[in-house]
């Protein structure tokens, strides 16, 4: 059975509408579920590339709704959008499996970049949120925002924070980074840098820790390759003081 292209949860029509007027052009199929039960019958009887779930649909509490999906369907990501998109649900969301996040009100141009990421990353074998993070590494322990950013704490009380593999392979490049300056602040759940090129668009950051900025990776200033090759190493985006290390890693993953 052929992969329809994407499950689109959401009950305001003119949203859907919108989303078809950018996607179809591209050549993408996409099909509606203006509610919980509806977005479950439509993947019990049909296979998705992907799904657009909003948090705010009738039936069912949305984030129930998105702990089922990557439950029952782990190798299908999930891009989550709300127009209430607070930290706190933005952390919850890659926690509970989701693959990226999409704020609401969103333009053409965000839609079209995340569904290209999130179809690359599908259709080159994507794999679990548990398998998407890298597990071993000798210079600590990993924490990571779900299948997308993630925080090491060094025996200096400092945070060296980055970008997964998961995200490296939804990505076209050649790549730029957009990082933070010295004494920006981050916010766990906000985000704090970009990756772009011109095949990807902007792929935004979400940090995984909040605290301020001590250093951006200086190697990343002549490109990306770091990132690309070494994303849990050479390829760190910064150096953080943490403010609340202890609390905040509890809503991050150990890997």
């Amino acid at each position: 059975m052929s992969a329809l292209d994407i499950l689109f949860v959401e009950d305001e029509p003119v949203v859907v509408l919108a989303a078809r007027k950018v996607l179809e052009p591209e050549g993408l199929t996409l099909v509606a579920a203006g509610d919980g039960e509806g977005a479950r019958e439509s993947l019990r009887q049909h296979e998705y590339r992907a799904v657009l779930l909003d948090l705010m649909i009738p039936g069912v509490a949305g984030m129930e709704l998105l702990e089922d999906m990557t439950a029952q369907h782990p190798d299908l990501p999930v891009i989550v959008t709300t127009g209430y998109a607070t930290a706190g649900k933005i952390v919850a969301a890659f926690k509970a499996g989701g693959f990226d996040f999409l704020p609401k009100p969103f333009d053409d141009d965000e839609l079209l970049s995340v569904v290209r990421r999130v179809l690359r990353y599908r259709d080159r074998g994507g794999r679990t949120v548990a398998e998407a993070v890298e597990v071993e590494r000798e210079s600590g322990e990993v924490r990571s925002l779900g299948s997308h950013s993630w925080a090491r704490l060094g025996d200096d009380g400092m945070a060296t924070v980055g970008v997964t593999r998961a995200v490296v392979e939804s990505l076209a490049g050649p790549l730029r980074a957009r990082l933070p300056g010295l004494g920006d602040e981050t916010v766990q759940g906000v985000a704090f840098a970009a990756l772009e090129s011109p095949a990807s668009g902007s792929c935004r950051i979400w940090a995984p820790l909040s605290g301020r900025v001590v250093e951006s990776n200086p190697s990343l200033d002549s490109g990306c390759e770091p990132v690309v090759t070494d994303p849990l190493g050479s390829g760190w985006l910064a150096r953080v003081a943490p403010w609340n290390w202890q609390e905040e890693r509890n809503e991050l993953t150990v890997r």
